[in-house]
């Protein structure tokens, strides 16, 4: 049974409340799908599934925490980043016409863009809208296939999701130390830097180039 809409952001209290997982999800869909490449046409749900992952972890290189984030996420059995407060949010963006979908690809709508326009100004989208811009300029980057391919090596649980067939949760404390070391590695090399895009762009190229397929073979530039 799904919950029931929220609004985009939190009303003024006397006493105020953090941000709900829903507001975050829905700033961060209607982040993406505005600042997503024009060459893609749109994301599959999908796409955005990976892209907010991908977000999340330029987050984290950036310093930030994971609970911070507002919604976790899980491995899905494909091998792909899912969360189901994000699911459940583009459902309801979906209803309010604040998103588009035409086949399988999501588009944000006019009306999607001027809640956006007003949204990404709030301070707890500041931070967030940082590392989601860095994550569309990576996609610029990179193919799909190469992020595809990078994330499965990106940590132990996207890969085990694949081998075992399970739904496993992502960013737990042992993948949290992995990534910590990776990043640390990537910030000895790239230098300081005020575009974390990027050295994720580099740190997902060294992945992809060393992420077998599943079929034995290389994939690095397939969309």
């Amino acid at each position: 049974m799904k919950r029931p809409l929220t609004p985009l952001s939190c009303p003024s209290t006397p006493r105020m409340q953090p941000p709900s997982p829903d507001a975050y999800a829905a700033f961060d869909c209607l982040h993406l799908l505005a600042t997503v490449p024009p060459r893609l046409g749109g994301l599959t749900r999908n796409e955005l599934h990976q892209f907010s992952f991908l977000g999340c972890l330029i987050d984290m290189y950036g310093g930030g925490i994971t609970n911070e984030w507002g919604y976790s996420y899980v491995a899905s059995r494909s091998g792909t980043p899912f969360s189901g407060a994000l699911d459940e949010t583009v459902d309801g963006l979906l209803l309010r016409g604040l998103i588009t979908q035409s086949v399988n690809i999501l588009n944000i709508s006019r009306t999607g863009a001027v809640a956006r326009d007003s949204l990404v100004s709030l301070q707890q989208n500041r931070k967030r809208a940082v590392a989601l811009r860095a994550a569309a300029t990576v996609v610029s980057a990179l193919s799909l296939g190469s992020i595809r391919q990078a994330m499965l090596r990106s940590g132990p649980d996207l890969a085990a999701a694949v081998d075992l067939g399970v739904t496993r949760r992502l960013l737990g404390p042992l993948a949290l130390d992995d990534l910590a070391g990776q990043f640390a590695a990537v910030r000895d090399a790239a230098g300081p830097t005020v575009d974390a895009a990027i050295p994720i762009a580099a740190w997902l190229s060294f992945l992809a180039g060393l992420a077998p397929d599943r079929d034995g073979g290389l994939d690095v530039g397939q969309d």
